[in-house]
């Protein structure tokens, strides 16, 4: 039997990382801020007393993980993917070395489903390290399904499937509609099992 490689971002995907940020920032100033009206992936259209970097640094905290939650339905789902045989389930994310040490943590003890982990933001270069922003479009998804929540990096992916898991209509800058490509927008976790099994049903049955 074929297994297909089912690529989940983490941010904004498996767990509601903009609801974190507004957590974090409400804390530290005392000024709420609705998740609802984030447009910008780095807040700055929102926030009034932290810059980019302050955002930067929030993300990399322990105290990110502690007021983390999971997106609706995901464990649901993804305890149902894990136990069918068709699919390896690996989250793909971008993340400071802490970040990604401490995601991968959280991820572990609350979504421990996955089969393999992937930070491609410093990969090795003649020995060097490098920073790839844009670096998912360097991992090779040939052949399999990609879900995250930023258009662009679907668009640089070379996943068979690629699956937009948007909040349509909210404006977010990273969710914008791309006609230039061919991908399939996802607004709930039944949307995205369903078209998960119905790809794997037309290209590998």
């Amino acid at each position: 039997m074929d297994k297909v490689n089912v690529y989940f971002d983490c941010d904004s995907v498996l767990v509601d990382s903009i609801q974190t940020i507004c957590t974090l920032y409400e804390l530290d100033t005392g000024i709420y801020v609705d998740p609802n009206t984030v447009t910008r992936w780095d807040f700055q259209d929102v926030f009034t007393e932290w810059t980019a970097n302050d955002v930067e640094k929030a993300f990399s905290s322990l105290d990110f993980w502690d007021y983390t939650l999971v997106n609706d339905g995901f464990e649901e789902m993804l305890e149902k993917l894990s136990k069918d045989d068709r699919f390896n389930l690996i989250m793909v994310s971008n993340g400071s070395r802490r970040n990604m040490r401490n995601k991968e943590k959280f991820i572990e003890d609350n979504l421990p489903y996955f089969d393999m982990y992937l930070n491609p933001t410093f990969p090795k270069k003649d020995g060097e390290v490098k920073f790839l922003s844009d670096a998912k479009k360097h991992v090779n998804m040939h052949g399999d399904c990609f879900i995250d929540d930023c258009v662009k990096n679907l668009k640089m992916s070379n996943a068979l499937l690629k699956l937009c898991y948007a909040d349509r209509g909210s404006g977010k800058e990273w969710n914008e509609c791309d006609d230039s490509f061919k991908y399939v927008e996802c607004t709930s976790t039944e949307d995205i099992i369903r078209e998960i099994q119905t790809f794997y049903e037309l290209v590998y049955s």
